[in-house]
């Protein structure tokens, strides 16, 4: 593609996945990919740094700004006000050279929160139980919305 940086205002490359092995195959892919990192500019978080979408919230993540990521928990980035959306290796990969990253205008799922939950519920207890609801395929293609005066009921460690 003739890209010599990437041409997005952040990126990251995680390794949290294929940490330990019985041989040398995924030391090797991780030093390949913070060479890639390193060349292209991009942030590299190594191995025992902690999972892609924690660390991406404490790390990275700003409000009102778009992550399009190729992990299936991205969209746990939505918890602090980023459109944060999951897509395919090369989708991403086209993003970062510049290219536009194009879907399809998703339906938008308002969920109105009341009241507070018990010490013993968490966020994602209430995730958990819309997925029950809606089946584990029931976001996809939507924007999932939180909102209401109960939505301030934990912290964004529980999600």
């Amino acid at each position: 593609m003739g890209v010599d940086r990437v041409h997005v205002e952040t990126a990251v490359a995680y390794i949290d996945h294929l940490v330990v092995e019985g041989d040398s195959r995924n030391a090797d892919d991780h030093l390949m990919l913070e060479s890639a990192a390193r060349s292209y500019g991009m942030w590299f978080s190594r191995s025992g740094n902690g999972i892609s979408h924690p660390v991406h919230q404490q790390c990275f993540g700003i409000p009102g700004k778009t992550l399009v990521g190729a992990d299936s928990h991205t969209p746990a980035a939505g918890a602090i006000g980023m459109l944060a959306i999951g897509a395919g290796g090369l989708s991403v990969s086209l993003a970062l050279a510049g290219e536009p990253f194009h879907i399809p205008m998703p339906e938008i799922w308002g969920i109105r929160l009341t009241g507070a939950l018990p010490d013993w519920i968490s966020a994602k207890d209430v995730i958990l139980e819309l997925l029950r609801r809606h089946d584990v395929s029931g976001g996809n293609g939507r924007i999932v919305e939180y909102h209401g005066p109960g939505v301030s009921f934990g912290p964004l460690i529980a999600v």
